[in-house]
């Protein structure tokens, strides 16, 4: 009698109702086709549920149990019922009545060796195991249940599960696979987390590495294959810089990287040609956008320019290429064809190709004469030019005509050949001269104006007549009495101050004269260039 209420309550109609007074009924299918049929509905889980077995579902049950059951099957279901009731799985829900959690626990366990072959007979030895195997307080339990068959039984707290409904549920909820002893779940493998943003140091978007100027969340950065790339970087037909640290673009900067210097403009693009920055000018390479040094180049507006080693634009006397040229200070071009000053004072001539030029080099309607070593201008020498002759230069550095002295020696340059005069005469300001084999003058016929001092009515001023026909030599011309009145007379003069004697008388048994160097002290006031020439020879004059 007891295997039978069991089965019927394995087989029994399960009404669950919730809180709010629903009721679900699931009805269990056994493979008869004169049983009614069965089925587990999953719903949400209910807090406070309510287990109503029917008389009628109950007799129903527990007689197809009957009819297919046989006598040797139900005791070989003891056996495996026993085992199990010691084994119970340990999932069961732990906030169940003890009652109810060991009739559950039976059911499930009895269930979960079902899974694998859910046939009507199947279910059905199941059903009857799990009936044998409750202990005997498991038989007090269901003999309560059954003697209240006549009307519904509430049970108050969560509703114990059947072993037929754990049995249909573990169905309904799991995929037909091969069971195991040990009942090993298996989890399926999670779904990859998809990449984006930085990885390890690289970049991905939509787990794919990033590649172009792309925003990163915090700069627009260069990437190349997921890669961060900084420094000197070349991206569509530029160069631009990036900032070692955060990747940015650096606009408007002079950066030097790897000994090269770069230009970086407003657009952060790399800049060419000539360039001003920090107060002065570079030179930018059009295909390598390095700055350049020591290098004489052409701008883009046709214009050459030098820069330095420093790569700045150079200006006043500077070396290039074997010779010097000078540079405007405000322009920065080049000179040509100018005779100009340099920054520590020297003056120096540049030629029609900006360069520095040497030996005579003609200049502003004359000649003048540079140093092969110096460069420098050559004043009051007399040198010999690269072809071979040789020219005089004055005070002034321009070359020399007529007569010059050079050394004690009086020398003539023709005014058309700038040559010496050798071994000829030439007329020079004040006569003839005649120049001997080396060029130095050695014969002189001076132009001059007659005078007498008898003519003048002073016998006795032949020292004044004298000084009137030198001074003419030279185109100055004098009053023979005013020279005696600036040089004084009489007889109590003495001749080393002034004239001994009276000029104007006929003469007396004393000598009357002045010395030389009284004459030229006593008249130099009035006589330009007078000087005393008491000693030298013909040669010296």
């Amino acid at each position: 009698m007891n295997r039978k209420i069991m089965t019927g309550i394995g087989a029994a109609v399960v009404a669950v109702l919730g809180v709010n007074g629903t009721a679900l009924a699931d009805e269990q299918e056994n493979g008869q086709q004169d049983q009614p049929q069965q089925t587990v509905t999953e719903t949400a889980p209910i807090e406070n549920a309510v287990v109503v077995v029917t008389d009628e579902e109950s007799n129903a049950a527990s007689e197809a149990v009957v009819a297919d059951e046989s006598e040797a099957a139900q005791s070989e279901s003891v056996a495996e019922s026993s085992a199990a009731s010691e084994n119970t799985d340990e999932s069961v829900i732990s906030d169940s009545p003890a009652d109810s959690t060991v009739a559950s626990s039976e059911a499930e366990s009895v269930a979960n060796r079902s899974v694998a072959t859910p046939s009507a007979s199947s279910q059905a030895s199941t059903t009857s195991s799990a009936s044998v195997a409750a202990t005997d307080k498991a038989d007090s339990a269901t003999s309560s249940v059954a003697s209240d068959i006549q009307k519904p039984s509430i049970l108050i707290g969560k509703a114990p599960v059947s072993s037929a409904a754990a049995k249909q549920e573990s169905v309904a909820k799991t995929p037909a696979k091969e069971a195991t002893n040990n009942q090993t779940k298996t989890t399926a493998p999670a779904a990859p987390i998809e990449k984006n943003g930085y990885v390890d140091g690289v970049f991905y978007r939509h787990n794919e590495r990033v590649n172009g100027y792309v925003y990163d969340g915090k700069h627009y950065v260069l990437f190349k294959n997921g890669l961060k790339q900084v420094g000197v970087q070349r991206y569509q037909n530029g160069l631009y810089y990036f900032n070692p640290k955060t990747g940015e673009m650096v606009k408007n900067k002079y950066v030097t990287q790897n000994g090269a210097s770069y230009l970086f403009g407003k657009d952060g693009k790399a800049t060419t040609d000539v360039q001003h920055w920090n107060g002065t000018y570079y030179y930018f390479n059009h295909d390598t956008y390095k700055r350049v040094n020591n290098t004489y180049l052409q701008s883009r507006w046709g214009q050459w320019y030098l820069f330095g080693a420093d790569g700045r634009i150079q200006t006043d006397v500077q070396r290039w290429a074997g010779s010097y040229y000078y540079f405007d200070h405000n322009t920065f071009l080049r000179r040509d064809n100018n005779y100009l000053q340099s920054r520590w004072g020297d003056w120096y001539l540049f030629g029609s190709d900006g360069r520095i030029k040497t030996d005579v080099q003609q200049w502003a309607g004359s000649y003048y004469y540079f140093d092969h070593n110096t460069y420098l201008r050559q004043d009051n020498n007399y040198l010999q030019s690269n072809w071979g002759l040789w020219y005089m230069f004055g005070d002034n550095g321009r070359i020399a005509t007529g007569v010059k002295d050079w050394y004690g020696d009086t020398y003539y340059f023709d005014k058309g050949t700038y040559l010496k005069a050798t071994n000829s005469s030439r007329n020079v300001d004040y006569g003839i001269a005649h120049f001997n084999g080396g060029g130095a003058m050695d014969a002189i016929t001076l132009n001059h104006r007659w005078y007498s001092q008898l003519n003048a009515g002073m016998p006795q001023g032949c020292e004044g007549a004298s000084l009137q026909i030198a001074a003419s030599v030279k185109g100055r011309y004098y009053d023979i009495n005013a020279l005696y009145r600036q040089m004084g007379y009489g007889w109590n003069v003495a001749p080393w101050q002034g004239f001994y004697g009276d000029p104007y008388s006929a003469g007396a048994a004393k000598v009357e004269t002045i010395f030389a160097t009284a004459m030229t002290d006593r008249l130099k006031p009035m006589v330009k260039g007078i000087r005393d020439l008491t000693g030298l020879v013909s040669e010296q004059l």
